[in-house]
């Protein structure tokens, strides 16, 4: 798995601290780990073995975490990066009100969308990759959901692309398969690790 990636991932459920501390010293006590995070595991990516567990195999609301997965679909699609995608009212966010930097009206590449997805988790530009899918969102989420028993996450189940939805549930155990297959992807690694980026967003020249 690539580390970097790895690292990511960590921060993101709250774990870098105490999997950087047991990368640092395999020998570490892992009972003595105190995490507040109710569902963790701390995984050894090169044997493949949970080094620490907590819950792992609770049936949880996953959040944003959902994005890894809609980055796998979305570059498994095959459709062109160039594709100029555009952001609608069906992209806005009416459940939670989020806030996001790309207006109505904006306008950018799939390439770009899938890079602010992952490196500034930004729900418009999940959602406009959903909705530019063959068959729409309805056939984006399935094509999720397929994915997922692929990898064997069957205790996952997707309903949007973007994570707001607390109808995205996984567990743990299930979360540390999407992330070993998602760090196979170099564009996954590349957009998910990416420190600072600038677009400019067509028809707002923002």
């Amino acid at each position: 798995m690539n580390l970097s990636l790895s690292l990511v991932f960590a921060a993101v459920t709250g774990f870098c601290a105490a999997t950087a501390a047991v990368a640092q010293n395999p020998v570490l006590d892992a009972t003595k780990l105190r995490l507040a995070s109710q569902n963790v595991l701390v995984l050894d990516a090169s044997a493949n073995t949970p080094i620490y567990t907590k819950a792992a195999d609770e049936v949880t609301p996953i959040a944003s975490l959902t994005k890894l997965m809609t980055a796998i679909v979305t570059i498994e699609s095959n459709l062109s990066m160039d594709d100029m995608l555009t952001v609608d009212m069906d992209d806005f966010d009416f459940l939670k009100g989020s806030s996001s930097k790309l207006r109505l009206g904006a306008s950018l590449s799939r390439r770009e969308m899938l890079r602010l997805a992952l490196m500034a988790s930004e729900n418009r530009a999940a959602s406009a990759l959903g909705r530019h899918y063959p068959g729409g969102l309805p056939a984006f989420v399935a094509a999720m959901n397929a994915k997922a028993r692929y990898f064997g996450m069957f205790s996952t189940h997707y309903a949007d692309s973007t994570g707001l939805s607390a109808q995205n549930v996984s567990t743990a155990s299930d979360l540390a398969l999407l992330v070993s297959a998602a760090a196979k992807y170099p564009q996954i690694r590349d957009y998910s690790t990416t420190a600072s980026h600038s677009v400019e967003v067509a028809s707002t020249g923002r």
